[in-house]
C-alpha cells in the first residue's frame, strides 16, 4: 500500500499540474480575445509608420527602442493595408513567448530544486504575467523571453551535471542577452547578473565571446537610433515623465509588489543561510534585475517588472516547497494554489477591464472597428492618441502621442511642431483634449479661431472637419430642440 504521505503529496502535485494547465488556457484565451492596451496600439502604429518609410524620432514621436517594431513589420510586408490586424500578429508572437517562457521557467526551477517546485513556479508566474501585462505587445515581452532563454542556455550547459561547456551554447546565450537589451534597456542589469553568476565556469575566451555578442544588441540600438535621439527620447524623456519612485507605490501594485518583495527577502536569506550556489546565483541575478527598476525608474509600471517576475516566481516557489516539505504542511501548499487561482480573476478584472469575460469589447471588436475606420478615411490623416487611434492612418502631427507628458517636460520645439503641422495637414478627426492643452500653452496662437472655422463636434471628445460629413456619414449638427444649426 502506498504510504499516506506519498499519497498526499501526489494529490498536491495533481493540483499544481492541473492549476498550471488551467492557467495556461486562460492566458491564451486572454491573449487572443482580451482588450488591447493603449500601449499595444502605440507600438502597432509605430510599426505601421516604420513600414510606410518614416523614421522614428525624426518623422514621428516615440520613446521606445525600435526592436519590437521590427518584429511587427513583417505583417505589413505581407498585408500592406492590414492596419489593425497587426494586433493579432503581435498577440501570436506573445503566445510563442508564453510557451518559451513557460518551458524555461519550468526547466530552471526543476534543475534548481524539484519538479514540484517547477509546477508551483508556473502557478505563481502565469496569473501575474497577464496582470503585469508581461505578454502583451510591448518591448518587455520579447526582452523577457530572450533574457530567460539566455539564462536557461547557460544553466543547461554549465551547471548541469555531466555537461561540458559548449561554445555554441555560450555564444547563443550572449546573443540572446544582446537581443534582450535591444528590445528593452531595462534588461542591462539583468544581463550583467547572468554573466557574473557564471563567470567562474567560463574561461577567458568564452567570457570574451559572451560579452562581445551581448554588447552587439545595445550597439545595434545606438547605431539605429543615434546617440542624440537615444539620450533625448529614451533616457531623458522616460526618466522625467513621472514623480519620484515610492516604495509604497510599488507595493500598491498588489499583488505584484508583495510577490517581488517576498522574493527579494527570500533571495537575501539564501545568502545569509548559505544556500546552494545555484540558488544564490539566481538571487543575485534577481537582485541586479530589480535594482534599476527600483532606483532608476521614476514611476515603475507593472510591465517594468515583467523581465524579473519569472525569477521572483522561481525563488518564491523554491523556498515555499522546501518549507512545506520540511514541515509536512501539504495542506498549506494546496491552500496557496487555490488562493492563486482565486486571486487571478479578481486581479485580471481590476487591471484589465476589457477581459475575455467581455466579448462585446474584445480584441476582435477593436480590430473590426478600427479596420472600418481605416477603410472609410483612407487618404486622410488624424490626430488621435491610443486607444482611439485607428492604427492604419497617418498622423497630423509629429507629436501624435504623449502630449500630456511632453507638456510637463516643456520640450522646446514642441509648440512649433504641433501648431504648424496641424494647420497645414488639417486632420479629419481631432482629439479635443489635445487642442485644449495646446490652446492653454499658446493662448495667442489663433488655434481656437482656426478650430471654430473649420471643425465641428463629432462626439464628446472628438471634432471632425466640416467638409467631411459625407465621408463620416455624420448627421447635420442640431441644437437641443432638434433644429439644424447654420
Amino acid at each position: 500500500m502506498e504510504p499516506r504521505r506519498a499519497r498526499d503529496w501526489r494529490s498536491v502535485d495533481l493540483v499544481l499540474q492541473g492549476g498550471a494547465c488551467l492557467l495556461c488556457g486562460l492566458v491564451l484565451l486572454e491573449l487572443f480575445s482580451g482588450w488591447a492596451d493603449p500601449d499595444e496600439m502605440e507600438h502597432a502604429h509605430a510599426a505601421w509608420l516604420l513600414a510606410q518609410g518614416q523614421i522614428p524620432y525624426i518623422d514621428f514621436f516615440e520613446s521606445h527602442l525600435p526592436g519590437l517594431w521590427r518584429l511587427l513589420r513583417p505583417f505589413y510586408t505581407a498585408f500592406p493595408t492590414g492596419g489593425p490586424g497587426v494586433l493579432f500578429w503581435g498577440r501570436g508572437i506573445a503566445a510563442l513567448a508564453l510557451f518559451g517562457s513557460t518551458y524555461c521557467i519550468f526547466d530552471i526551477a526543476e534543475r534548481l530544486h524539484s519538479r514540484r517546485c517547477a509546477w508551483l513556479a508556473l502557478d505563481i508566474w502565469l496569473p501575474f504575467s497577464i496582470a503585469s501585462r508581461a505578454l502583451q505587445i510591448r518591448p518587455e515581452m520579447p526582452a523577457s523571453i530572450c533574457a530567460l532563454a539566455s539564462l536557461w542556455a547557460l544553466r543547461t550547459r554549465l551547471l548541469a551535471p555531466g555537461h561540458r561547456p559548449d561554445s555554441r551554447w555560450i555564444a547563443g546565450s550572449g546573443l540572446l542577452c544582446g537581443l534582450a537589451m535591444y528590445f528593452s534597456p531595462r534588461t542591462g542589469f539583468l544581463a550583467a547578473g547572468i554573466f557574473l553568476t557564471h563567470l567562474r565556469e567560463l574561461d577567458m575566451r568564452q567570457r570574451c565571446t559572451w560579452l562581445t555578442l551581448a554588447a552587439a544588441g545595445p550597439l545595434a540600438a545606438v547605431a539605429e537610433v543615434g546617440w542624440h535621439d537615444l539620450l533625448k527620447w529614451i533616457v531623458h524623456f522616460n526618466s522625467h515623465q513621472g514623480p519620484p519612485f515610492s516604495v509604497w507605490h510599488a507595493l500598491g501594485l498588489a499583488p505584484h509588489g508583495w510577490i517581488l518583495l517576498a522574493a527579494a527577502v527570500l533571495g537575501l536569506w539564501s545568502w545569509i543561510d548559505h544556500a546552494s550556489a545555484r540558488t544564490r546565483g539566481l538571487a543575485l541575478i534577481y537582485g541586479l534585475g530589480l535594482a534599476p527598476v527600483v532606483f532608476l525608474e521614476q514611476l515603475p509600471y507593472p510591465q517594468a517588472f515583467a523581465c524579473i517576475f519569472p525569477l521572483a516566481a522561481i525563488l518564491l516557489a523554491r523556498h515555499l516547497v522546501a518549507l512545506f516539505e520540511k514541515s509536512r504542511a501539504w495542506a498549506i501548499l494546496g491552500a496557496l494554489e487555490l488562493a492563486v487561482l482565486a486571486i487571478w480573476p479578481a486581479v485580471q478584472a481590476k487591471v484589465l477591464p476589457g477581459s475575455f469575460l467581455h466579448f462585446e469589447k474584445s480584441l476582435f471588436w477593436q480590430v473590426q472597428q478600427k479596420s472600418y475606420l481605416c477603410r472609410r478615411l483612407r487618404g486622410e490623416c488624424v490626430l488621435m492618441p491610443p486607444p482611439y487611434h485607428p492604427i492604419g492612418l497617418p498622423d497630423a502631427s509629429f507629436y501624435w502621442v504623449g502630449l500630456e507628458y511632453l507638456e510637463k517636460m516643456r520640450m522646446p520645439d514642441m509648440k512649433h511642431h504641433f501648431l504648424s503641422d496641424f494647420q497645414e495637414r488639417r486632420p479629419i478627426l481631432v482629439f479635443v483634449p489635445y487642442i485644449e492643452l495646446m490652446s492653454r500653452m499658446e493662448p495667442d496662437s489663433g488655434l481656437r479661431e482656426f478650430i471654430q472655422r473649420r471643425y465641428r463636434p463629432f462626439s464628446k471628445d472628438f471634432l471632425c472637419r466640416k467638409d467631411s460629413a459625407s465621408t463620416l456619414d455624420l448627421p447635420e449638427p442640431q441644437d437641443s430642440a432638434g433644429k439644424k444649426l447654420k
